[in-house]
């Protein structure tokens, strides 16, 4: 059994995992060695800059405002087709049903309770965006001056449909996963993230005590193996900057980073420049931070909603599953609400969810140790099934940060199955 020791902010299992931390370090607590092997003293942490407190647990909790837990729908099979999504009626309501879950509230609703891919927000036609724009942030915060890099050739987002694209009749079951292997990376490695064509891995790796954003190629999707391993130079720093998220065409990439406050966790994002290919100086995500942890994010394709994990007190789990949205990537996003139907009384990671928004994959330690889950709805207004762990996925070690591929035929996930923290992949065929 494992037991998680939570200072101050509240630092869960799965937040500890996913930011690579040596457990008995920066705050974490495990008293587990299937999880890391070493055990190193705890470290103090500064208090924050500007002098103010951090929330204990259970004291009042940090804006937005905490909705109790929502209620779930009836289990659906999540290798078989969604139902289509029946059209909104009366457009522009804002009144929802009582089940719903993750749609937008009316100002009768406790904020903060709504429903992921709510019916107001249609699912865009993949394009390809206009790469020189940059969704406006609040701050910028430059971090050094980066140096050249042969530009990229930006990738035509090419994401099959609700009903799996050439799979018509929806996905089998994932295959048995195999372990992905990075050449040239000697380094404990999670967090992945894949371009629309397939072909390109962004990560977290953990060298020492500092954890920083790679990336890798392959020549093929049949393939397991990446190579062409390097840095992202342009968003490193001397801490931790991690999760990263790229964007379908690989020019904007969403991470933590603690470049702002040693001693906190918040979600960030930069874009390519045009004239080099290299990322720009990022930039926070003020609106989606807090003074607990932000991490683990995951967008849509049209990167109008975004989830991703928090550790600001809630009547939920330690570590939950949170969701925005906007209307434009050139706007900043909504007030955060918790995805009610995904967060137990456990800790949660990332989730993802398929290209219509049916399937959501993600981590928890509902059962115990972290294991991927996978749940379903037939429209997205509704909330989603009861979660089900991935039975052929887990292992009895460590799983989780998942990403799935543009086409949705492909997962991948972190594990500590092989004794180190190493990032596996799976398949699925057309049912």
């Amino acid at each position: 059994m494992t037991h998680v020791l939570l200072d101050s902010r509240k630092r869960s299992l799965a937040v500890c995992v996913a930011l690579g931390l040596p457990f008995m370090s920066f705050g974490c607590t495990a008293l587990d060695d299937d999880y890391y092997p070493e055990l190193i003293e705890a470290t103090a942490e500064p208090p924050p800059a500007d002098g103010s407190t951090r929330a204990e647990p259970g004291s009042t909790p940090l804006e937005p405002s905490t909705p109790e837990l929502g209620t779930t729908a009836e289990p659906v099979d999540v290798s078989a087709p969604a139902a289509p999504a029946a059209s909104a009626e009366g457009e522009g309501s804002s009144e929802l049903s009582d089940d719903a879950d993750l749609a937008t509230p009316s100002e009768a609703e406790e904020p903060g309770v709504v429903a992921l891919l709510p019916e107001a927000l249609e699912p865009a036609t993949p394009t390809t965006p206009d790469v020189s724009a940059t969704p406006i942030i609040t701050e910028n915060t430059p971090d050094g001056e980066a140096g050249p890099r042969a530009p990229e050739t930006p990738v035509a987002i090419d994401v099959l449909d609700a009903q799996g694209g050439e799979c018509s009749n929806g996905f089998g079951e994932f295959g048995a996963p195999e372990r992905v292997f990075i050449e040239g990376l000697d380094a404990e490695v999670r967090a992945p993230s894949i371009t629309s064509d397939g072909l390109l891995l962004y990560f977290s790796a953990t060298v020492g005590s500092v954890v920083s954003i790679y990336e890798a190629a392959r020549a093929s999707t049949a393939s397991a193996v990446f190579g062409s391993v390097e840095p992202v130079s342009e968003l490193e720093t001397a801490g931790r900057d991690g999760t990263p998220f790229v964007s379908l065409d690989g020019q904007r990439i969403y991470f933590y980073s603690n470049r702002q406050d040693a001693a906190d966790l918040d979600l960030w994002l930069a874009a390519r420049e045009p004239e080099t290919g290299r990322f720009a100086a990022p930039l926070v995500l003020s609106e989606l931070n807090t003074r607990a942890y932000e991490l683990l994010p995951w967008l849509t394709p049209d990167e109008l909603m975004i989830t991703f994990v928090s550790t600001r007190p809630t009547r939920a789990g330690s570590s939950d599953i949170w969701y925005a949205t906007r209307t434009s990537r050139d706007v900043p996003f909504g007030a955060p609400a918790l995805a009610a139907s995904l967060n137990s009384d456990g800790d949660e990671g990332r989730a993802a969810l398929s290209a219509d928004g049916l399937n959501a994959f993600f981590s928890s330690d509902r059962e115990g140790s972290l294991d991927l889950f996978a749940a379903s709805r037939a429209e997205r207004d509704l909330p989603f099934s009861t979660p089900v762990a991935i039975e052929r996925l887990n292992s009895a070690s460590t799983d989780h940060d998942v990403a799935l591929s543009a086409d949705g035929r492909e997962i991948f996930f972190a594990s500590t199955r092989d004794g180190v923290s190493a990032i596996w992949r799976a398949l699925r065929s057309c049912a």
